[in-house]
C-alpha cells in the first residue's frame, strides 16, 4: 500500500527492474504500452537505471532490455537502490526515526525547497492517515505496534535502516530462537534468509524502542490465536531470553507483541520442534474465528465444497488469517515478487475476491482497503487450487511412423507428469481420425504434412495444433507453454461459470 504513494518515476523504475530481475530481459515496447509511456520518458528511465546500476551489465538490444547474471542478484537489495531515491520514503523515515535535526535543517540538507517539502509532507500524511496513523510535531503518532510495523516495512522492503542491529540485539534474538527450539540448535543470524530478516527487525524493536509502551488490540482473531499452545511456548522462550537481556519480566503487552510478530512473519521459532505443528495450530484457530469462517463460506460458494475441504485451501485460509490480524497486512512487506503475467486468466476471480473481502470486513464506504498485492496473491493461490482439481489435458500425438510415436512417448513421459497432461499416440495410417476423436483433444501434436487437414477437420483451435519436434530444449519449452496456456484457459472457463453462479 505504501508503494502506491511513491513518486511515479520511482514506481516505474521499480516495475522495470522487477521485470528484469524476474526474467533477465523485457520487451521495451510492451512495457511502454502497458504503462502508457512516451518514448522520451521510457528512454529517460533506461538512462537513469543504467547510471544507478553502473556496476551491473544492463544493455538494450533491438528494443529489448537485458540484465545479465540476474539470477545471482538479491531482488530486495537491488530494489533498495531505487527506493532510497524516493523523497516520500526519506521523509517518512525522518518522521519515524529518533530526530537529531529539525525539519527545516533536514530539508535544507536535502536541498528541497519549502514548498516541495510541505508537498512531500502532505503526501506522507495522506499515506499515514490511510493506515490510521498521523503526524504530530513532525513525529509519526499512533499505536506503538503499528509504528513498529511501519519501521520494519521501511527497513526490510525499502532499505531504510532506522534502528540498526547491535551486539545486544543479535544475542537477544539468537537466544530467543534457541530457547523456542529443542536443545542443540545453534543459529547464526547472518546465515538465515531474507524472510527471517523481517522477523529479526521486529524483535529488535523490543530492545530499541523499550521506552515505548506497546499494546495489541484484543480482537476476536487475536484472542482466539492466543489460546494456542504456541502463545504459551513463545512466552516461556521470551521470558528466558529477551526478559533477561532487558532486565525485566515481560508484561502481557510485550508478550502479545512478540506473538503478533510470530504470527505475521516467517521466523525460525519452533523450527525443530516435532511436537508443535504451527500450520495445524493456525488452521484449528481459523475454524473458530468469525471473519475466517466468513471467508471460508464465501470461497465455498465460489468454488464448491470439495475445494474448501482440501488441505490446500486450509493452508491458504491459515495464511489469510495470519496476515489479516489487527489489519497488520497494511504494513507486511511483499515477501513474494509476483509475476502477474498469468493473472489475466483470473481477473474475474480477482474482482470477486476484492468485493467479497470488502463485504466480509465491512470496508464499504470507509478509508480501509485491501492491499492489491494481498488480493493478487490470494487470487493466484485460489487459481492454483482450481488447477489442482482440473482433469489432465488430453494431448493427441499423430504420426504415420510407429517408431516416431514410440520415441515421442518415451520423451514426453520423461518430461511431463500424467497429472498435467495425458498423452494419446495415434498412427495416422491405421487409425480412423474423425471429428469425434479430435474433439477429445485439448492439444494436437502432428507431422507437418497432416496439420493443414487437421485444422480443417478438428474442433481444436489452430494455436493448439503443434508440429512434431524431437528432443530439443526449444521444442519442450514451446509444448510446455502450450500446456500452460491451455490449463490457464480451463481455469478461466471455470471462473467464468463460477462468476455467473454467484452474481
Amino acid at each position: 500500500m505504501l508503494f502506491d504513494f511513491l513518486e511515479e518515476k520511482i514506481k516505474l523504475k521499480a516495475y522495470l527492474m522487477t521485470a528484469l530481475l524476474d526474467d533477465g530481459e523485457i520487451n521495451l515496447d510492451h512495457f511502454k504500452t502497458e504503462y502508457a509511456l512516451s518514448e522520451k520518458i521510457l528512454q529517460g528511465l533506461i538512462s537513469e537505471l543504467q547510471i544507478l546500476y553502473s556496476d551491473f551489465y544492463l544493455v538494450v538490444k533491438s528494443r529489448t532490455m537485458v540484465l545479465f547474471h540476474y539470477e545471482t542478484l538479491s531482488k530486495l537489495e537491488t530494489l533498495h537502490t531505487i527506493y532510497r531515491e524516493s523523497n516520500t520514503l526519506q521523509f517518512l523515515a525522518y518522521f519515524i526515526a529518533p530526530q537529531n535535526v529539525s525539519f527545516s535543517e533536514f530539508t535544507a540538507k536535502k536541498f528541497i525547497s519549502v514548498a516541495s517539502a510541505y508537498r512531500i509532507k502532505k503526501n506522507c500524511k495522506l499515506y499515514l492517515e490511510s493506515v490510521k496513523l498521523s503526524i504530530q510535531k513532525n513525529k509519526v503518532t499512533g499505536p506503538e505496534y503499528q509504528i513498529r510495523l511501519l519501521i520494519a516495512l521501511l527497513q526490510y522492503h525499502f532499505g531504510f535502516i532506522i534502528y540498526p542491529f547491535d551486539a545486544t540485539s543479535e544475542v537477544m534474538i539468537r537466544d530467543f530462537i534457541e530457547y523456542s527450539n529443542f536443545k542443540g540448535c545453534d543459529y547464526d543470524l547472518k546465515d538465515l534468509s531474507e524472510e527471517y530478516y523481517y522477523f529479526y527487525i521486529l524483535v529488535n524493536l523490543v530492545w530499541k524502542r523499550k521506552e515505548y509502551k506497546v499494546e495489541i488490540p484484543q480482537t476476536e482473531s487475536f484472542n482466539q490465536l492466543k489460546k494456542s499452545i504456541l502463545y504459551m511456548e513463545l512466552s516461556k522462550a521470551a521470558q528466558k531470553s529477551i526478559a533477561i537481556h532487558l532486565g525485566i519480566e515481560l508484561n502481557e503487552g510485550l508478550l502479545d507483541y512478540l506473538y503478533l510478530v510470530f504470527c505475521i512473519s516467517d521466523g525460525p521459532l519452533f523450527s525443530n520442534r516435532d511436537d508443535i505443528n504451527i500450520n495445524e495450530e493456525f488452521i484449528f484457530a481459523s475454524y473458530k474465528i468469525s471473519k475466517s469462517k466468513a471467508f471460508k463460506n464465501f470461497c465455498g460458494r465460489l468454488l464448491g465444497r470439495e475445494f474448501i475441504d482440501s488441505q490446500h485451501f486450509k493452508d491458504i485460509n491459515a495464511y489469510f488469517l495470519r496476515h489479516f490480524i489487527c489489519y497488520c497486512y497494511y504494513f507486511i512487506p511483499d515477501f513474494y515478487f509476483l509475476n502477474t503475467s498469468r493473472l489475466s486468466y483470473s481477473k474475474d476471480l480477482y474482482h470477486l475476491l476484492d468485493k467479497g473481502l470488502a463485504d466480509i470486513f465491512n470496508l464499504k464506504g470507509g478509508n480501509l482497503t485491501f492491499s492489491k498485492h494481498e488480493t493478487v496473491l490470494l487470487t493466484m493461490q485460489l487459481s492454483n487450487l482450481i488447477e489442482t482439481f482440473l482433469a489432465p489435458l488430453s494431448v493427441y500425438v499423430i504420426s504415420s511412423s510407429n517408431i516416431r510415436l514410440q520415441t515421442y512417448q518415451v520423451m514426453l513421459n520423461q518430461y511431463f507428469t500424467s497429472k498435467i497432461a495425458e498423452f494419446f499416440f495415434v498412427n495416422y495410417q491405421t487409425t480412423q481420425i474423425d471429428e469425434k476423436l479430435l474433439k477429445k483433444a485439448d492439444i494436437i501434436i502432428a507431422e507437418r504434412r497432416y496439420i493443414s487437414s487437421l485444422k480443417n477437420d478438428s474442433g481444436v483451435a489452430i494455436q493448439d495444433i503443434l508440429e512434431i519436434g524431437m528432443n530439443n530444449k526449444q521444442y519442450h519449452e514451446l509444448l510446455l507453454q502450450a500446456i500452460i496456456e491451455k490449463r490457464d484457459q480451463k481455469v478461466f472457463e471455470y471462473i467464468s461459470k463460477m462468476k455467473h453462479k454467484i452474481l
